[in-house]
Parts: C-alpha cells; sequence; structure tokens
C-alpha cells in the first residue's frame, strides 16, 4: 500500500492548526475562566475568613466588655451593700445616742427635781429639828441649842481622833482660831472656849469671832485650812449623805436596765 505522504502532511497540519484554534479560541478562555473563577472563590474565602475573624474578635470583644460590667455591677452592689450597711449602723447609733441623751436628760431633770426636793426637805427638816431642839432645850434645862452644841464641843476637843487632832493643835498653834457660829458668843462662852482651846494647844490660843448665819445650830473652829465643827448642819449632812448613797445603790440596777 503506498501512502500519500501530502494527504499525512496535510492531515497533520490540520491538526496542528486545530489543535492552535483550541488552544487559542477554546482551552485559553476555559482555563482563564476556571482561573478567575478560582481567584473569585480564593477571595471570597480569604473575604469570609476575615469576616469571620473579625465576628470572633467582635465576640470576645463583647463577651469582654459583658464580664466587666457584670463585674462593675457585682463591685457596686457590694459597695452599695457596704455603704447600706455602714449607713444602718450609723443611723442605729445615731438612734442609741439620742435615746440615751433623752435618757441622761430625763436622769438630770429628775435629779435636779430630786436635788430641788431635797434641798427644800433638808432646809425643812434641819429647821424643824432646830426649832424642835431648842424648844426642848429650852423646856428642858433652860438653854439654847447653839450653847449647848458649843459646850458638847468644847467638852469634845479633849476626846479628838488623833489624825484630825493633831495638825489642827498645830495649825492652832502657829495661826490661832477662826471661830464662827450662827449668833454672837457671850463674854463667858468666849472665855470657855479660849481656856478649851488653850488646854488643847497647850498655849494660849488667839480666838477671831466670825457670824455665820447659815451655820445652824453649832459652832466651827478653823486653824489654817484645818477645821473642827458640831453642828446641826454636820448631823444632816452625814444623814443626806446615807441617803443619797441609798438613792443610788437602789437606782443603780434601773439605770443598768435603761442602757441595755
Amino acid at each position: 500500500m503506498l501512502i500519500d505522504w501530502f494527504t499525512v502532511a496535510a492531515q497533520v497540519i490540520n491538526f496542528l492548526v486545530l489543535a492552535w484554534l483550541l488552544r487559542r479560541f477554546l482551552f485559553g478562555p476555559i482555563v482563564r475562566a476556571i482561573d478567575a473563577r478560582e481567584a473569585h472563590l480564593a477571595d471570597t474565602v480569604a473575604s469570609a475568613e476575615q469576616r469571620e475573624a473579625a465576628a470572633a474578635e467582635a465576640e470576645a470583644t463583647f463577651t469582654a466588655q459583658r464580664q466587666a460590667l457584670e463585674a462593675e455591677r457585682a463591685e457596686r452592689l457590694r459597695a452599695a451593700e457596704v455603704e447600706a450597711a455602714a449607713e444602718r449602723a450609723r443611723l442605729i447609733e445615731e438612734a442609741r445616742a439620742d435615746a440615751q441623751k433623752v435618757r441622761a436628760a430625763g436622769r438630770a431633770a429628775m435629779q435636779e427635781e430630786l436635788a430641788a426636793v431635797e434641798r427644800s426637805l433638808g432646809a425643812l427638816a434641819r429647821d424643824e429639828v432646830v426649832a424642835i431642839a431648842e424648844r426642848a432645850l429650852a423646856d428642858l434645862a433652860g438653854v439654847r441649842l447653839d450653847d449647848r452644841m458649843l459646850e458638847a464641843l468644847i467638852e469634845r476637843l479633849p476626846t479628838l481622833d488623833p489624825q484630825t487632832r493633831d495638825p489642827w493643835v498645830a495649825a492652832l498653834r502657829a495661826s490661832g482660831a477662826d471661830v464662827r457660829t450662827a449668833h454672837p458668843l457671850t463674854d463667858a462662852q468666849r472665855a470657855s472656849l479660849a481656856e478649851a482651846l488653850g488646854g488643847v494647844a497647850g498655849a494660849p490660843v488667839a480666838v477671831r469671832e466670825t457670824l455665820a448665819p447659815s451655820l445652824v445650830g453649832g459652832v466651827e473652829i478653823e486653824a489654817d485650812g484645818y477645821a473642827v465643827a458640831w453642828s446641826v448642819e454636820r448631823w444632816l449632812g452625814d444623814l443626806r449623805a446615807r441617803a443619797e448613797t441609798l438613792a443610788r445603790a437602789a437606782a443603780a440596777p434601773a439605770e443598768a436596765t435603761d442602757d441595755l
């Protein structure tokens, strides 16, 4: 069989031309379209990944902000609770202080009223005691109460407690005696008192007289700040002191109950 080389060459040329035409007009556009599509898909994927990353970042930011807000809210709640507790404690303390002030004011007012009543009763009792004693002495012995009190004090001078007598006697020797009575002394009383003081001091004692109307029923002898007294006022003072001690002891449980 004979080969027609012309036909073979023509077919080869036709094949090459066909291949070039296919590559030029068919495969090239298809490849470019595929490349463009792949590039578009890659861009789309990259954009989606960027959006996903941005969304994740936004979610993380939102979560952090929410946690910060919740922490701040919890902190404010704790601070508000602490402040409320402190304010409540302050109000309770103020109320307690006000109540104590009211009770103290009430007790002070009551004590002042009681003191006023005690002073009135003390003055009344003192006057009544003096009046009754004077009437009794006048009826029984014909002497005044002041006179008998002076006599009693003169009789008691030698029997004074050494702790009271010794510094008083030393002061008598150094500066003399200031004698206070509610009524003027008679010459006989003055002489009797001077003799008694001289006997106690072991030497003559200068006597200076002073009237003290508030000194009820008695006499007071002072020497350089040391005093010896014998009077109804002293008795009443001792009685008042004992009564006040008993009153305070009786009032102590009530005050403790009020404080509770």
